[in-house]
């Protein structure tokens, strides 16, 4: 991407990768680790790490959807049936949010598909209110942007080990 003239490179990953067995989900996954094989791998391979941010979900893509109950409603909600979801406290706490968004779209007689459901969080996504309360969102944008964004809390990178 960057010899394509790309200005910079986001490398986004799940700390819960879809494609890691279920016990891998345990407390031996590290943020820290994980993000220091990439800089070795990007170093041993000489890419300008200035023009790379590296962003690691804390548990998994869906974490991102549970700060904004409004769009989960939206997604969840059909013309005939209207969603209702309970806000969620705290969704960085959930170990499996995956997991939950199922449940939420189960209770609400629908089948929830991660590459489906894509889509629509995508297109009725309105705004960023709700996610920039999320500490992973915010390094994202500001990965992607370059800076935070106007009027954003500032987020630094805290080195995270391995769950407690």
């Amino acid at each position: 991407m960057l010899s394509e003239g790309c200005e910079r490179v986001v490398i986004l990953w799940d700390e819960n990768p879809a494609w890691t067995p279920e016990k891998d989900f345990t407390a031996i996954r590290c943020w820290h680790i994980e993000r220091e094989e990439l800089i070795k791998n990007l170093n041993a391979a000489k890419v300008d790490r200035m023009k790379i941010r590296l962003v690691c979900i804390e548990r998994e893509f869906e974490t991102w959807m549970l700060f904004d109950r409004e769009l989960v409603e939206r997604v969840i909600s059909t013309k005939a049936h209207p969603a209702k979801v309970k806000r969620i406290g705290n969704p960085i706490a959930i170990n499996d949010p995956k997991a939950v968004l199922l449940r939420l779209f189960r209770e609400n007689h629908r089948t929830f598909n991660p590459d489906v459901s894509a889509k629509s969080f995508a297109s009725n996504l309105d705004s960023l209110n709700h996610l920039k309360k999320c500490d992973t969102f915010r390094y994202f944008a500001q990965a992607v942007v370059g800076r935070m964004p106007i009027s954003w809390q500032a987020y630094h990178y805290k080195p995270k080990g391995t769950r407690k």
